[in-house]
């Protein structure tokens, strides 16, 4: 990573930096989706945070928005750009 960022993405030609994550699972509620990870949960400089759980191979794309909670990311349910499964 280059100053906390990952990659680029563009799209539709719009250039979006990002920062990527392994998880181990998500917990989904009505209030929002809490990103569980190995990894201490920072801010990143980035347009969008991606997180891949390489169990399921389900990767999330959210804007980058989060809290963090007990070192944990969480993000509003409208906040979520892509749920790849």
């Amino acid at each position: 990573a280059i100053n906390g960022i990952d990659g680029v993405i563009t799209l539709d030609g719009v250039k979006k930096t990002t920062q990527i994550k392994i998880i181990y699972d998500t917990q989904i509620t009505d209030d929002g989706i809490k990103v569980l990870s190995n990894s201490v949960a920072k801010k990143y400089p980035v347009d969008w945070m991606i997180f891949i759980n390489d169990k399921t191979d389900e990767v999330f794309i959210f804007d980058n928005k989060p809290t963090i909670e007990d070192d944990n990311y969480v993000f509003n349910n409208e906040l979520l750009l892509h749920h790849i499964k």
